[in-house]
């Protein structure tokens, strides 16, 4: 039974960088003067993706806390991975890393993933914390597929542009068409 989830945006996690926005804008990569709009622009577009798609773009850690060594499944997204498992040993207070070839993470389904401890395991504390779970999702700027990145770019852009006046205009299909291949579909 999981005890609690949290996700944890890493520090840096958009994927398109200023320059790259600047340069897709036209703006000089000198000129500094909107480069907070722009880096708006770029997260707010980011997150209009990610709610599109249905998964995380930006890298950050999905930390799940178990009470024991137990499988758990839990929504795949956009390149999931495990980074770590700590546990805490019986009768410490110090967590330690369990070994990579103690678990193995599986496809449990379409949109889901399994994690399944393999035996013998340590013993682990009774608490309800006594083991975390953290999985890596998302992407960096250099390893982002080109398709998400350049529909983040079409809206940076459809921003930058329409700042001022939407009007009729709002709806980017360019964009939801390169991203179609990476929704989650329910």
């Amino acid at each position: 039974m999981i005890t609690s989830i949290e996700t944890i945006q890493d520090p840096d996690n958009l994927v398109v960088p200023l320059a790259q926005a600047k340069k897709h804008l036209k703006v000089d990569a000198d000129f500094t003067e909107e480069d907070d709009l722009i880096e708006t622009y770029i997260g707010s577009a980011q997150a209009n993706a990610e709610g599109y798609i249905g998964k995380a773009i930006g890298s950050q850690r999905l930390v799940i806390v178990l009470p024991v060594f137990e499988p758990v499944i839990f929504a795949s997204s956009l390149n999931d991975s495990v980074e770590k498992v700590e546990y805490y040993p019986d009768g410490s207070e110090t967590l330690e890393i369990l070994p990579e070839g103690s678990y193995i993470l599986s496809k449990h389904s379409l949109e889901a993933w399994e994690l399944k401890f393999k035996e013998p395991l340590p013993a682990a504390s009774v608490r309800v914390d006594a083991v975390k779970v953290t999985i890596k999702r998302g992407f960096s700027s250099s390893d982002c597929p080109k398709p998400i990145k350049q529909a983040i770019l079409l809206m940076v852009g459809d921003a930058y542009e329409r700042r001022e006046d939407r009007g009729e205009i709002g709806y980017n299909s360019a964009s939801t068409s390169l991203m179609r291949q990476y929704r989650k579909w329910h």
